[in-house]
């Protein structure tokens, strides 16, 4: 999948998920009691609830409202393509949705309702049915309550995900299964929708629930909430009935916003008594021990949120594995679900790769508890206060435990080929810095940031809303620390959980506990939360420190005076450390706060003994966009053995002695490689802007190239509220000076040559791509005279992708080439065939590639899964995930002229039969995949050669 589609499921399942109604959480005299039974055959949850509803407005009502959150999913995207919308479904797009079959009061009676458009929260289709507004029998008084009760079913499609849905007899859903009540202080004159709003709050409120939850008697199920218990029958129906069914009772005692569970037929359970709470871990027959090191974890991760932050708010907690692939987490009222690979690929080929990688992952989904479920906020404006917040104690907690710089994500203690493979390649990892810092860095490079608080109507760049988000937000925060001190915002973080636990917090809430806390530091963060969380101009101010050099001074004895000239860049203005260190390692600091519009200034420090070296911002507690002038002298990292690194305030230098190469370059700036006989570079403008240069010497010939190549981006209209960006039209530019050796083997012949090349592709709404190629250049020369030759070739191509049925799609391909008085390596050739081949002289098979100068060919191929989520494990080296299957016919020819192209009789054909295999090896991170088919030539060769071939070939990332 590509990152684009990746980030439109993402922003679709991930922040559509975290819904509902819509601001401060109802009064815990508020309280949803329901009885529900799960149909497996249907796939359907068959329920009632009694709502417990208090007007807690200014003024009566005479309707109820109740958002039901599952029919935001009861229709199609429209203006996706088919198959990206079914890339999140099993068997293709199958409707969610809640259905209400009948509203009652408290005495049983009837009451009136209809089924209304919802606002557009975050998307802008499957709006229809999703408010129930219920008629009162009489006005409903300021500070009155009312019971109402609602039949209701929520269907659940068949998933590729992890939530909302089934799959392999897991049933799961997080929240808001059930109609939610509306709060009446949300309303406007009694109503919900009103052109009144700014725009619509996005939040889960806190109610109490009490649960009754009939499944089959063989399915296992977990839930979040405080108390579970199973009911015994008590009489003699519900006894003979209990032989099939049991009935689960789930009890909160605080107020929560969902009871979320997950129901399994092959779900297993194993419990650590916690030092907290118990923890429950529901796993999948075979992975028992990772389980059990889960449950470790977060024990240790429980103990250390709860002395930081506040108490847990639950009795329990519940960790599940999903059915879904991948390193990620969902969170709920005390329940996490994590993406299988925590259970199935964490020790894969090279055991402990990815364990600090999924404590991380786990200390971020328990810390939403305490941020996002156990302090609720605004999804739709203020998402911050949820992820970034989550970020922020999660990290915490990994540096405390881990080491805060240098490696830490990976850690290796046994000795071993593979392992020495694995911390070679990706051993530098820092979580922070790479994970946090540098997609933040990317985000500005790209020209894509903007202000970390705004609803969904104003956000101009939804493709980078997750680093918006989750990485920026969190580097806010500790921006935050580096004014008010850690201690400070430890508290003032700890003293928010306790007085918004189950309800609503706001960042103007969060800023005046923070003025109110920080003391003298924080008596004025005004300008932190305006220009760091909510300024546009039109993108969102940054920040760019350093320090241009420092002079030392001998003034006695044992005393130094050392001056240090610093400058700014970039609008915000933040108070800096400023640190001189000695020549035995002793520092010596001061704080420097920018005011005005003055860029530069110079600090004078006393030291007792020579100065090395200055640092501003020497713990990385600012959002320095670049790290490389925060010291003087500037640093260098020089690896001598080849393995892999990117240094975030250091230039690097990596020798690599096996391919005996130098390299050196700066994070996303810049790279350039020299070796035996070459050179080349890459310089990153930004946004899809690149330029390139390669040289080198063959045959004591200079051959090279220069290339630019820059991307356009459209804002297709995907069915999001907020904009979208996507790269559809990519140009490239080059001029080169190459060696042709198709003539002449032995020695080449120079050409020279400009290029031009044009792709247009979409990834969302429509799956096509076509792209024309230009070279037009010369050489020298005919063998009869050393006159230049000119030449021109030219190059058409196009594919789409059609789907046919769920999960079965037609990839049609067709390219056309056409070259005059070009050289041999610009003619083309039929390298798409596979299954031609003649006798050489030899008695050995030569493959056939039909050179000319001239070229047509089409292919059209259907191709579907025939094994998906295979989890065939190759003795712990690799993990076999599905198999494909690729039924194809090509057809092309080429010609030395234009005629002969048209000669029906020169067509080579072929079909034939792919099969991919496709899995992950080194705990998930390394794709791989193993493609074995047979071709039989149709047409085109000669009747002793016309037999089916074998062919074979593999897809590394590398």
């Amino acid at each position: 999948m590509s990152r684009t589609l990746q980030f439109v499921f993402f922003i679709v399942l991930v922040l559509l998920v975290q819904v509902v109604a819509l601001a401060e959480p109802l009064d815990p005299s508020g309280k949803y009691t329901i009885e529900a039974t799960l149909d497996i055959g249907t796939h359907q949850l068959d329920a009632t609830e009694w709502v417990e509803y208090v007007n807690d407005g200014n003024t009566e009502l005479t309707h109820v409202f109740f958002l039901l959150y599952p029919n935001f999913a009861k229709e199609r995207n429209p203006y996706l393509d088919p198959a990206v919308v079914d890339g999140g479904y099993w068997d293709g797009f199958e409707a969610g949705g809640i259905d209400i079959e009948e509203v009652k009061d408290s005495d049983n009676k009837n009451l009136k309702f209809a089924l209304e458009k919802g606002p557009d929260f975050v998307q802008t289709y499957s709006l229809k049915d999703t408010i129930l507004r219920v008629e009162l029998p009489s006005p409903l008084a300021a500070g009155a309550s009312v019971q109402i009760k609602i039949k209701f079913s929520t269907h659940f499609p068949h998933i590729a995900g992890g939530d909302e849905g089934w799959h392999h007899d897991v049933y799961t859903w997080r929240f808001a299964w059930n109609p939610v009540a509306i709060q009446a202080k949300e309303l406007i004159k009694g109503e919900y929708l009103s052109p009144e709003r700014a725009y619509y709050k996005f939040a889960l409120p806190a109610a109490l629930y009490d649960l009754k939850m009939t499944i089959p008697s063989e399915y296992t199920a977990a839930f979040g909430g405080d108390k579970v218990e199973e009911l015994q029958p008590e009489t003699e129906g519900e006894k003979k009935r209990g032989k099939e069914w049991k009935t689960l009772h789930v009890t909160t005692q605080a107020p929560v916003r969902s009871v979320p569970f997950a129901i399994g037929k092959n779900l297993k359970k194993v419990v650590l008594k916690g030092e907290i709470v118990p923890i429950e871990v529901y796993y999948m027959p075979g992975h028992e021990s990772a389980a059990r090191q889960l449950a470790t974890f977060a024990n240790e991760i429980l103990e250390y949120h709860s002395t930081h932050w506040g108490p847990f708010s639950y009795q329990r907690l519940a960790l599940v594995e999903s059915n879904a692939p991948g390193y990620f987490g969902m969170a709920a009222d005390g329940i996490v679900i994590l993406g299988n690979s925590a259970f199935v690929h964490k020790d894969l080929t090279v055991a402990g790769t990815a364990d600090r990688l999924v404590d991380y992952l786990l200390a971020h989904e328990i810390g939403h508890q305490w941020w996002g479920i156990g302090v609720g906020a605004d999804f739709n404006a203020e998402n911050w206060l949820s992820e970034a917040f989550t970020e922020y104690v999660s990290i915490t907690y990994f540096e405390e435990k881990y080491g805060e710089f240098g490696p830490n994500l990976i850690k290796l203690d046994r000795q071993g080929f593979l392992e020495k493979v694995v911390e070679s390649q990706l051993g530098y990892l820092n979580l922070r810095e790479h994970f946090s810092e540098l997609a933040y860095l990317a985000t500005v490079k790209d020209r894509f940031d903007e202000a970390v608080i705004k609803p969904a109507q104003d956000v101009q760049f939804a493709n980078n809303s997750t680093q918006r988000i989750y990485n920026k937000g969190y580097l806010m925060i500790r921006a935050l620390r580096s004014i008010i001190g850690t201690e400070k915002l430890h508290e003032v973080l700890k003293e928010s959980n306790k007085r918004f636990v189950h309800k609503l917090i706001s960042t103007n809430d969060f800023q005046k506990l923070a003025e109110e806390l920080a003391g003298e530091s924080g008596r004025n963060l005004e300008y932190y939360f305006d220009q760091m969380l909510r300024k546009d101009q039109p993108v969102a101010p940054t920040l760019d420190y350093g320090v241009s050099g420092f002079e030392s001074e001998k003034i006695d004895k044992e005393k130094y005076r050392v001056t240090v000239q610093v400058h700014r860049k970039g609008d915000l203005q933040l108070p800096a450390e400023v640190v001189i260190v000695t020549d035995n390692d002793d520092e010596v600091s001061q704080t420097w706060t920018p005011t005005g519009t003055k860029q530069e200034a110079t600090l004078v420090f006393e030291s007792p003994r020579p100065v090395k070296e200055a640092r501003i911002d020497p713990k990385s507690w600012l959002p320095d966009i670049n790290r490389l002038n925060n010291n003087w002298p500037s640093r260098q990292k020089i690896i001598t053995t080849g393995d892999n690194d990117l240094p975030i305030d250091a230039y690097l230098i990596k020798i690599s002695p096996l391919s005996q190469t130098v390299e050196g370059g700066y994070l996303l700036d810049h790279r350039w490689l020299m070796g035996n006989g070459f050179a080349a570079g890459i310089i990153n403008f930004g946004r899809g802007m690149v330029g390139q240069v390669a040289l080198g010497l063959v045959e004591n010939q200079l051959i090279g190239q220069l290339a630019f190549r820059f991307s356009l981006f459209q804002n297709p209209n995907i069915g999001l509220r907020s904009t979208y960006w996507e790269p559809t039209d990519t140009f490239a530019f080059s001029v080169a000076r190459l060696l042709d050796t198709s003539q002449n083997p032995l020695r080449g012949t120079p050409i020279i040559f400009g290029g031009l090349d044009y792709r247009r592709g979409e990834s969302a709404r429509h799956l096509y791509a076509f792209g024309v190629s230009m070279r037009e250049g010369f050489y020298c020369c005919r063998p009869d005279t050393e006159d230049l030759e000119y030449f021109t070739a030219l190059s058409f191509s196009g594919a789409t992708l059609l789907k046919l049925f769920a999960n079965v799609h037609l990839q049609v391909y067709g390219t056309m080439g056409l070259s005059w008085d070009a050289p041999g390596m610009f003619r083309f050739a039929l390298q798409e065939l596979t299954s031609f081949y003649k006798t050489g002289p030899d008695g050995k098979l030569q493959r056939l590639f039909f050179p000319g100068n001239f070229k047509a060919l089409g292919r059209a191929s259907v191709n579907f899964p025939v094994r998906r989520e295979l989890a065939y494990y190759i003795m712990n080296l690799a993990i076999v995930d599905r198999v494909d299957v690729d039924i194809f016919v090509t057809a092309g020819q080429t010609s030395n002229t234009l005629e002969g192209l048209q000669n029906i009789n020169n067509l080579k054909a072929e079909a034939g039969l792919a099969v991919t295999v496709s899995g992950t090896a080194f705990s998930g991170f390394l794709p791989i995949s193993v493609t074995l088919g047979v071709a039989m030539p149709l047409q085109g060769i000669d009747e002793f050669h016309k037999r089916p071939r074998l062919f074979f070939g593999t897809n590394l990332p590398f």
